[in-house]
C-alpha cells in the first residue's frame, strides 16, 4: 500500500504470495480502508466532488422533483452534507436555523428512504410547527403517494394509525404520548425518530416515557439550532450521531451589530410581509427565502411581483432592504447584513435564536395600537349607523325623552354605548367555557394515576394493586377502578395521595419492567385516554 491519502492508494499483491499471505494482505488492506472512510463521532460526513443529481443516490424521479421544486440541487453543499447519511439510516445531528424550511434535504431523504423500505417515520416538534412540518414532508412526498399526517390532537391520528394508513407522523411529544397512552402509536413500525429542535421543549416527561418503548434501532434525527443545549439529548437518545452544521472555532461566532425584527404567525407571514411592504414602501426590496414553497403565497398576497420586489432563495441580494421571510444561519445573515438592511420575521418559538444573531434588535411595528382602536371603533360605528339607517325606533325615543331633558344627546349617546359594551363583556364571559373540577363521591376526591406498565408486559390488576398495596403502602381500600390498557394502567387513589403514590411508584417493578409513574392530568385536563368525558365516580375496593 503506497500513500496515506484514500484517493492515491495502491493496492499490490505478489504472484508468489502464499494463499494464507495473500488472506492476510486483503485483511490487512480492508481494515486500513475502513480505518481511513469510517467517521469519528463528531467528523462530518460529506461527498466530495460534484453530484450530477439526485439519482446518483439512487432516489427516485418523485423525491427528485419534489426536492427541486423546492429549489433544492443534489449539488448544494448542505445537501452533499446532509442526504447521504440520513439516506443510509445514520442518527444525524444537524445543526440548523428553527425553521422547517431549512430541513428540506432531510426530509427529501426521509422520504427516499420510505420509499426505498417499509418503515413509519415520527416527527416531534413543539405544537406550533406541526403544521409546517406537514406542509414540507407533503411538498417533497407530492409525486410519492406517501401518507403524511400533522397531528395537532389525538383524534384523527388514531383513527389513522389504528388503520395503518400513515407513513409518516408529524406530532407534539404530548401529542405523541397521548396516542401511546391509546396504544395507538405501534412503536414496532417506526423506523426513524426526528427531534426537531428540542431545546425550545418542555417534555422531558414525555420523551422518558416514549423513547423507553420505541425501538432502541430506529434512527435518530436531531435537528437543532443549539448544538450545546441539545447536547444532553444527543447523549440519551442518538449516541455516536454524525454532527452536521455545527460551527467550527476558526468561524466568526460574533453576532451582527443590529437588525430589525417583525413578530408574526408562522401560517401569516406572507399577509405580514404584504403589510410590512405597505407600511414602509421601500425602493428596493429582496425577500430571502430558505426554499420556493411559499413563493406562490408570497406573489397572491403581494398582488404579484411589483417593480422593485424580487424574491431570491439561499442567494444574497445586490443591495437595498432585505426581508428575511425564513430564519437564515449566522453566516448567511452576516452576508445579508454586509449587502443591505436586514429585517427577519420572527414567528413563536424563534425569539431565543433571533436573540442570539444580533446585538440589537429593533422591532417594527406594521400597525400602532391607536390605529388598531380606531379600526374597532369604526366597526362598532359601523353597527350603529346600520341600526339607525334600519329606521327610528319610536318606543325607545319615548323612553330616553326624559332624559334628553336633563342632559345632551350626545352624553346621553355615550352612557349607552358603555352600557352596551359591558353587556357584550358579560355575554362573553357568561360563555366562557366553565373550568373543569373534580367532584367529590362520600367525601373522597379521586385522581388517576397514570402507569407505565400494560398488559403487553404480562402484567395483571393484581400485580399492581399488590406493589400499591406493599411497595407503596397505600391501603387497599383506597384503590379504585384499576384500568389496565396495552402500554399502560390507569388507577384511581384519593386525590390528596395521587402526587406521593406517582413518587413512590417510579422506579419499582413489575414483571420486571421499572415503572414511571405520574398524576394523569389528560389531553387539556380531561382523564387520559378515556376519549373525553368527566371522570367516573371514586369506587373504593373492598
Amino acid at each position: 500500500m503506497e500513500g496515506g491519502d484514500p484517493s492515491n492508494l495502491k493496492l499490490t499483491f505478489a504472484r508468489r504470495l502464499t494463499t494464507s499471505g495473500r488472506a492476510a494482505l486483503v485483511r490487512r488492506c480492508v481494515g486500513t480502508i475502513f480505518e481511513l472512510i469510517a467517521p469519528a463521532q463528531s467528523d462530518r460526513l460529506t461527498i466530495e466532488g460534484h453530484v450530477a443529481d439526485f439519482g446518483e443516490w439512487q432516489v427516485s424521479s418523485a423525491v427528485a422533483a419534489g426536492l427541486e421544486q423546492l429549489g433544492w440541487h443534489a449539488g448544494d453543499a448542505v445537501v452533499r452534507d446532509i442526504f447521504p447519511s440520513v439516506l443510509r439510516g445514520t442518527n444525524v445531528v444537524a445543526v440548523l436555523p428553527p425553521s422547517p424550511a431549512s430541513a428540506g434535504p432531510i426530509v427529501g431523504a426521509l422520504v427516499a428512504a420510505l420509499e426505498a423500505q417499509s418503515g413509519r417515520v415520527l416527527v416531534l416538534t413543539a405544537s406550533t410547527l406541526v403544521a409546517e412540518w406537514g406542509a414540507l414532508f407533503a411538498a417533497v412526498s407530492a409525486e410519492s403517494g406517501l401518507r403524511v399526517e400533522a397531528a395537532r390532537g389525538p383524534a384523527r391520528a388514531t383513527r389513522r394509525l389504528k388503520a395503518d394508513a400513515l407513513d409518516v407522523l408529524i406530532t407534539s411529544p404530548e401529542t405523541a404520548l397521548d396516542l401511546h397512552t391509546r396504544s395507538a402509536l405501534a412503536p414496532e413500525q417506526i423506523t426513524a425518530i426526528v427531534f426537531a429542535w428540542p431545546e425550545a421543549w418542555n417534555a422531558d416527561e414525555a420523551m422518558l416515557v416514549l423513547l423507553q418503548d420505541l425501538p432502541k434501532d430506529a434512527q435518530r434525527v436531531v435537528v437543532t439550532a443549539d448544538a450545546a443545549a441539545s447536547a444532553e439529548l444527543v447523549e440519551r437518545y442518538a449516541r455516536r450521531a454524525v454532527m452536521i452544521g455545527a460551527p467550527t472555532e476558526e468561524e466568526d461566532q460574533n453576532p451582527v451589530p443590529a437588525i430589525r425584527t417583525v413578530a408574526t404567525p408562522w401560517a401569516s407571514r406572507a399577509t405580514i410581509v404584504a403589510s410590512l411592504l405597505e407600511a414602509t414602501d421601500p425602493h428596493l426590496v429582496a425577500i430571502w427565502t430558505r426554499d420556493t414553497r411559499d413563493h406562490g403565497l408570497l406573489r397572491a398576497a403581494l398582488g404579484g411581483i411589483a417593480d422593485g420586489v424580487s424574491i431570491v432563495t439561499r442567494e444574497t441580494p445586490r443591495g437595498g432592504t432585505i426581508l428575511c421571510y425564513d430564519l437564515p444561519s449566522l453566516s448567511e445573515l452576516r452576508l445579508l447584513a454586509a449587502a443591505g438592511d436586514v429585517t427577519i420575521l420572527v414567528p413563536p418559538g424563534a425569539e431565543l435564536y433571533v436573540s442570539h444573531l444580533a446585538v440589537a434588535r429593533r422591532p417594527v411595528n406594521i400597525e400602532s395600537a391607536a390605529a388598531t382602536l380606531l379600526q374597532r371603533d369604526a366597526g362598532l360605528r359601523s353597527e350603529i349607523a346600520s341600526a339607525l339607517a334600519a329606521g327610528t325606533d319610536a318606543a325607545a325615543l319615548y323612553a330616553l325623552g326624559p332624559l334628553f331633558e336633563r342632559w345632551e344627546p350626545q352624553q346621553v349617546a355615550a352612557a349607552l354605548f358603555r352600557l352596551w359594551q359591558d353587556a357584550a363583556l358579560k355575554v362573553r364571559a357568561a360563555n366562557a367555557p366553565a373550568i373543569p373540577t373534580t367532584t367529590a363521591v362520600g367525601g373522597v376526591h379521586a385522581t388517576r394515576v397514570w402507569i407505565g406498565v400494560g398488559k403487553k408486559d404480562d402484567a395483571t390488576v393484581g400485580d399492581v394493586v399488590a406493589v400499591l398495596a406493599r411497595e407503596v403502602g397505600l391501603d387497599r381500600s383506597l384503590i379504585g377502578r384499576v384500568d389496565l390498557r396495552d402500554a399502560f394502567t390507569l388507577v384511581e387513589v384519593p386525590a390528596a395521595e395521587a402526587e406521593r403514590v406517582a413518587l413512590k411508584l417510579v422506579g419499582l417493578t413489575i414483571r420486571k419492567r421499572k415503572l414511571s409513574a405520574r398524576v394523569d392530568r389528560g389531553p387539556e385536563g380531561g382523564p387520559r385516554g378515556g376519549g373525553g368525558g368527566s371522570r367516573p365516580p371514586f369506587r373504593p375496593r373492598s
